[in-house]
C-alpha cells in the first residue's frame, strides 16, 4: 500500500553524513558500514542494504544467545501445572504428536515449537530479542513523526520515522521471472490471450468455434495459436484448474421434523487457499504478519491511529496469546444470499474470504489476494408455518455448512502450521477469523442469536429490546464463552420445555452449535463489524430518516415536493455524486443512492422544511445531521485518538437526538410507532470495533457485494439454467486462474520491457548503470495537471468571446491584458524572480495564451496523509451545459474559497506561467444564523464578477463542491460531506463547528 506522501514539494531525503572512517573521491563515496567505495549514483542502494544486513546480523547473533540460554528455562515455563487463560479453551486432543514441526528446527526457533502442554497460555512465551532502536529513537520527538511500536514476540524494536520518511510500501519479490507463465495449461500465450478473451465475454461454442475458423485463416508469425475448437479452449482451462486451490463438492445430512434432509455444498479447501496466498512471492511479499502500534506526534505528544487490521488491538492480541515466533494469518469471513435471476426464483449463498494481512488496496481489490469465493452454502426454502423451528433449522444448516469449510484450518487455530512461503521464508501460522461481515439479519445467522423481535437482539451486547435507542447506556457484551455457558445450562432442560425456552430467550440465543466457538482467537461477536452500508445508508437513513422526511416535506405545502424535487435537480455535479433529478416520488433500494440522497438532503430542502413551516421536520433535520457527523467519522480510512473522540461525542449527540425527537413525535401525526429497532443501536459498538478491527471501510459489505455481480452474469450468460452452482463456481474458478496467469503475464511484460530499456541504454552509454531507488516517503508526483487543452488564441479574441462578462472586461476597469500584466510583474517580483530584460511586463492584445477546461489536482489528504487527487472543471459546454467548479485557495492570508472561471498558459521571457482566473468568496457574511449551526452550513457569498482576479494554478489546494443557498441568491454553502479531507477541513475552520 502506498505510504503516506508529501506532493506539495520535494522531499529526498539526503544521504548520511560520512563518519571519520569514511573517505570520498571524485565521483565516489566510501559506505560508513563497509568502508567500500561506491560512485554516487549507486551510495544509497548500496548503504541502505548493507546497514540492514549489519544491523540483522547483530540482531540474528543476540537472539541466537538468547534462544541457546533461554531453551531449558523455556521449556520448564510451559509446564503441565500452568493453568490456560486464553480466550478458548485448547483441544484436549492436542499433544506434542500433533504439534507441528520441521524436521530439523534451527536453533532460534527451538523455543518457539515447544508444545509439551498444549494447556499452556500461549501469550506467556518469551518475546525474541528486539533489536537496537533507531539512533533517533531518544532524541525529542519533531512535529508528525511518527512512531511504530511492533509486537514483542515480531522480535522488531520500536522504530520513530520522520514524516517524509515513512512509508509502508513493501518492495516486491523480486525472485526469478517465470516466461511461460500460461504453460503448461496452454501450449502458447496466444491460446491462453484467447481462451481468457472468451471466457470474458462469455462466448457460446458456436461462436468460439467459428471464431477460430476465421483465426485459423490468418498467418501469426509472432506465436502459434493451436486451438482448433472450443473444446480445446475448455480442456486447457481444466489443465489449468488445479493450479490453485478448486471447489469440492459435499453432501451433508440434516434432521428437521423426523426427516433427513440432504444439501449440497460447493467449497473451497481454507487451509489450501491460504497456501495459495502466503506461496505466491508477490502476495506474500506485501503482507504484514506482526501486529503493530502506530502514532502520530501532534505537539510533542504521540497519538495513536488504526487503519489496517494489523493495527488495531485484536490483531495483537491474537499474536499475543499464540506462541511467541507464531504468525497470526486474519480472515475476514463474508456471507450473504443474493438473487441471481431477475425476479428472484434462483439464489445463490456464497461465503466471501479476503485475508487481512494484506493491503487494502490488495486485499480490497478483484485481482490475486483480492475476495474470493470460499464456499456455496445450500439455500433453504421458506416455509409460512412453524417459523421459529424452522428459523433454527436453517441456521443448523448454516453452520453444519461452514463446519466442513473450516475443517481444514480447525487443528491449524490452536497449533498453527508451518508454511515453506513464496519469499523462501518458512512461517509458523495462526489462521483465526478477525471479522464477520454481513448485514444486521446475516449476522444474527452468523451469532444464533433471535433476531430484532428478540428480547436482547443486539448481536453484540445484552441491551433490552426497549433500550435499543440509548445508545449512550453500557451493556454487558457477549463472548463465546458466556454463550457456550448459556447452551449447556439450556441442554440441561428437557428439549423443548418451558424452562430451556426461558433460558435462551433471556440470552437471545437459538440452541445451536457456533462453529466459531470450534476455532482458536474466533470469538464471533469480536468478530461481527459495524456495517455504513445496512446499518445506516439503507436502514437508519434509508427506511426510518428518508421516509419521515418526505412525509414532513408533503405536509408543508402542495408544492414542496416538486420544488424539493428542482433543487436536487440543480445540485451542481460532483465526481462520485448520483445527481439526481427527482427523489419524492421514486423508491429508492440502493443503499448508495440513499447515501448520496442524505449528503445532499440538507442542502435541498432546509429552506422548505423550516423551524416554522414544520418545527418537528426542522427537527428531524438537525437529527439527520448529527447522523450525517457520525457517519462520516465511521467512514474516514484512518482514525485517530483525538477523531475517535470527537466521533463518540456525535455518536452520543445522536442518541439523543433520536431520543428527543421520538418523545416530541409522540402521537403526532407524522412520527414513528417505535425507534426500538437494532439498526437504531448497532452504531453503538461502531468506534470500538475500528478500535480492535481497524477501520470500518474493511468491513464494508459494499466490497463483497459487488462479488455478486459477476455472479449474476455468469448465471445468465454462462449456463443453461440447471444445477447452476456448480456451473458458476468453476466460471469463477476459471477466473481465480486466469487472474494469477494475468498478473504473472504483467510482470513478465515489464521484465521484458524494462530488459530492452537497459539494454538500449547501454548500447547508447557503453555502461548500465541501476537506476537509484526513490528514497522512503520521496514523491514524484506533480501537484496538478492542466486538461483538456484549447486552441491557442490572443488575449484580445479571449475578452471578446467574454464580452459580456465582467470578470473579463468592466466600465472603467483595465483591459484584460493589462490586468494580466500587472499580475504577472507583481508575482514575479513577490518570489524574487528576474523580470524579462529587467522591465514590467507589457502584453498586448495579440500576445497568445492556450487554454484548458479542467485541472487534475493532486493533493495530501488531511485523513490518511495519502495522495488524493480533484478533478477540477471550468467548462463553458460541459453535456450541454456550463460547468464551473469550486475551489481552495492558498494565500498569504490563508485558505480562500472561489469559482474557477478559466484557466490558462503564458509565455513570458521564455518561461511560461500557468494561470487561474478565479471569482473568490467572502466569508464575511455577518452573525452565522441558528439555521446554519444546527444544520452544519458553512456559508460563503459570492463577490462581483468584475471582483475576479488571477491566481497562480500551484495555489490551488483542491476542488471544492459549492452549493447555492436556495433561499437566498448569492449566498453559497460549502459541502463539508463530499469526502473525509474535506469533513476534517472544515473542521479546522474558524467559526465552524
Amino acid at each position: 500500500m502506498p505510504g503516506p506522501q508529501r506532493n506539495q514539494r520535494s522531499t529526498v531525503r539526503n544521504a548520511p553524513v560520512l563518519t571519520q572512517t569514511g573517505r570520498s573521491k571524485a565521483g565516489k563515496r566510501a559506505c560508513p558500514s563497509c568502508d567500500k567505495e561506491f560512485s554516487l549514483q549507486g551510495f544509497s542502494k548500496h548503504y541502505k542494504k548493507c546497514s540492514k544486513e549489519r544491523e540483522l546480523a547483530r540482531y540474528e547473533s543476540e537472539r541466537l544467545k538468547q534462544s541457546v540460554a533461554e531453551g531449558s528455562s523455556h521449556q520448564h515455563a510451559h509446564g503441565a501445572d500452568t493453568p490456560h487463560t486464553g480466550e478458548q479453551p485448547q483441544s484436549p486432543n492436542y499433544d506434542m504428536a500433533n504439534a507441528p514441526s520441521r524436521n530439523t528446527p534451527s536453533p532460534t526457533s527451538l523455543h518457539s515449537v515447544d508444545m509439551a502442554d498444549p494447556g499452556a497460555p500461549m501469550g506467556d512465551a518469551p518475546a525474541l530479542p528486539v533489536p537496537p532502536a533507531d539512533a533517533d529513537e531518544h532524541e525529542d520527538p519533531h512535529e508528525d513523526d511518527i512512531r511504530v511500536e511492533y509486537h514483542p514476540h515480531s522480535g522488531k524494536g520500536t522504530r520513530t520515522f520522520r514524516f517524509h520518511e515513512f512509508t509502508r510500501e513493501k518492495k516486491a519479490f523480486e525472485g526469478p521471472i517465470d516466461h511461460r507463465p500460461w504453460y503448461p495449461a496452454f501450449q502458447t500465450r496466444v491460446d491462453y490471450e484467447f481462451a481468457e478473451l472468451v471466457l470474458a465475454a462469455a462466448l457460446k461454442h458456436e461462436q468460439v468455434d467459428k471464431l477460430i475458423k476465421l483465426i485459423r485463416t490468418i498467418e501469426n508469425k509472432d506465436d502459434e495459436f493451436t486451438f482448433n475448437s472450443h473444446a480445446d479452449v475448455k480442456q486447457s482451462w481444466n489443465n489449468a484448474v488445479n493450479q490453485l486451490t478448486p471447489f469440492t463438492r459435499t453432501i451433508f445430512t440434516i434432521p428437521y421434523k423426523q426427516e433427513h434432509i440432504q444439501h449440497v455444498l460447493y467449497h473451497r479447501n481454507l487451509r489450501d487457499y491460504a497456501f495459495d496466498l502466503v506461496r505466491d512471492p508477490y502476495l506474500v511479499s506485501q503482507m504484514e504478519f506482526d501486529a503493530q502500534r502506530l502514532s502520530k506526534c501532534s505537539n510533542g505528544v504521540f497519538k495513536r491511529f488504526y487503519d489496517e487490521p494489523y493495527t488495531a488491538e485484536r490483531f495483537w492480541e491474537v499474536q499475543s496469546k499464540i506462541p511467541a515466533g507464531g504468525k497470526p494469518l486474519g480472515f475476514l469471513v463474508y456471507a450473504d444470499k443474493t438473487k441471481l435471476s431477475t425476479f428472484g426464483k434462483e439464489k445463490g449463498y456464497p461465503v466471501i474470504v479476503r485475508c487481512l494481512n494484506l493491503p487494502a488496496h490488495i486485499r480490497n481489490g478483484n485481482g490475486p489476494g483480492g475476495g474470493r469465493i470460499l464456499a456455496w452454502l445450500p439455500v433453504v426454502k421458506e416455509v409460512n408455518k412453524d417459523k421459529s423451528e424452522h428459523a433454527t433449522y436453517k441456521r443448523v444448516v448454516w453452520h453444519e455448512g461452514l463446519r466442513i469449510v473450516f475443517t481444514s484450518i480447525k487443528d491449524e487455530t490452536f497449533v498453527g502450521i508451518w508454511i515453506n512461503c513464496g519469499d523462501g521464508e518458512e512461517r509458523w501460522l495462526f489462521i483465526f477469523v478477525m471479522i464477520l461481515s454481513a448485514d444486521f439479519e446475516e449476522q444474527g445467522v452468523m451469532s444464533l442469536t433471535r433476531g430484532s423481535n428478540a428480547k436482547y437482539p443486539c448481536t453484540i451486547c445484552l441491551v433490552p429490546k426497549e433500550r435499543l435507542p440509548y445508545t449512550w447506556e453500557d451493556h454487558e457484551l457477549r463472548t463465546a464463552e458466556k454463550a457456550k455457558e448459556i447452551l449447556a445450562r439450556a441442554r440441561q432442560e428437557r428439549k423443548g420445555s418451558k424452562k430451556q425456552e426461558e433460558i435462551l430467550q433471556n440470552w437471545g440465543l437459538r440452541l445451536v452449535d457456533n462453529v466459531f466457538f470450534e476455532l482458536n482467537n474466533s470469538d464471533p461477536y469480536l468478530a461481527l463489524t459495524f456495517d455504513r452500508l445496512h446499518a445506516f445508508h439503507l436502514g437508519l437513513f434509508g427506511h426510518h430518516f428518508w421516509p419521515l422526511l418526505k412525509e414532513f416535506i408533503k405536509a408543508v405545502g402542495s408544492e414542496a415536493a416538486d420544488i424539493v424535487d428542482k433543487q436536487f435537480a440543480a445540485f451542481p455535479r460532483w465526481r462520485g455524486l448520483n445527481n439526481f433529478s427527482e427523489v419524492m416520488t421514486i423508491a429508492f433500494n440502493d443503499g448508495n443512492k440513499f447515501r448520496d440522497i442524505s449528503l445532499c438532503v440538507l442542502f435541498a430542502v432546509h429552506n422548505i422544511v423550516t423551524e416554522v413551516a414544520s418545527p418537528h421536520g426542522y427537527m428531524l433535520l438537525t437529527v439527520v445531521r448529527q447522523y450525517l457527523e457520525v457517519d462520516m467519522y465511521l467512514g474516514l480510512e484512518l482514525l485517530i485518538e483525538d477523531t475517535i473522540e470527537e466521533g463518540k461525542k456525535w455518536q452520543i449527540k445522536l442518541g439523543k437526538g433520536i431520543v428527543r425527537f421520538a418523545n416530541a413525535t409522540k402521537g403526532a401525526p407524522i412520527s414513528k410507532e417505535s425507534w426500538e429497532f437494532p439498526k437504531g443501536h448497532t452504531y453503538k459498538h461502531a468506534f470500538m470495533d475500528a478500535i480492535m478491527k481497524g477501520v470500518l471501510c474493511h468491513a464494508d459489505t459494499r466490497i463483497n457485494e459487488a462479488l455478486h455481480g459477476p455472479l449474476k452474469i455468469s448465471y445468465a450468460l454462462r449456463t443453461n439454467f440447471k444445477n447452476v452452482a456448480e456451473q458458476i463456481l468453476e466460471v469463477d474458478h476459471y477466473f481465480y486462474v486466469a487472474g494469477h496467469i494475468r498478473d504473472a503475464i504483467i510482470r513478465l511484460d515489464d521484465y521484458v520491457k524494462a530488459a530492452k530499456l537497459k539494454a538500449a541504454e547501454r548500447d547508447l552509454d557503453g555502461d548500465a548503470t541501476e537506476p537509484e531507488e526513490p528514497l522512503p516517503g520521496q514523491s514524484s508526483i506533480e501537484h496538478f495537471k492542466l486538461r483538456t487543452k484549447q486552441r491557442p488564441k490572443t488575449l484580445q479574441q479571449l475578452q471578446q468571446a467574454h464580452s459580456d462578462d465582467a470578470a473579463y472586461s468592466a466600465p472603467n476597469k483595465p483591459s484584460f491584458h493589462e490586468r494580466l500584466s500587472k499580475y504577472l510583474t507583481e508575482t514575479l517580483i513577490a518570489h524574487d524572480e528576474p523580470l524579462p530584460n529587467g522591465q514590467n511586463i507589457i502584453l498586448g492584445p495579440h500576445d497568445q495564451i492556450t487554454e484548458y477546461f479542467m485541472l487534475e489536482v493532486n493533493y495530501e489528504s488531511t485523513v490518511d496523509w495519502k495522495t488524493c487527487t480533484d478533478l477540477v472543471r471550468c467548462n463553458p459546454d460541459f453535456h450541454d451545459g456550463e460547468r464551473y467548479d469550486g475551489i481552495l485557495l492558498q494565500t498569504q492570508a490563508g485558505p480562500v474559497f472561489g469559482r474557477l472561471l478559466n484557466m490558462f498558459t503564458c509565455a513570458v521571457g521564455g518561461k511560461t506561467y500557468p494561470i487561474a482566473l478565479v471569482q473568490p468568496f467572502s466569508t464575511s457574511v455577518g452573525t452565522r444564523p441558528r439555521k446554519d449551526k444546527d444544520l452544519g452550513f458553512y456559508r460563503v457569498r459570492e463577490r462581483a464578477r468584475s471582483r475576479a482576479e488571477f491566481f497562480s494554478v500551484h495555489s490551488i489546494i483542491r476542488g471544492v463542491l459549492l452549493v447555492p443557498d436556495f433561499g437566498k441568491k448569492g449566498d453559497y454553502f460549502v459541502h463539508d460531506l463530499i469526502d473525509g479531507d474535506m469533513f476534517l477541513r472544515m473542521k479546522r475552520l474558524p467559526g465552524f463547528d
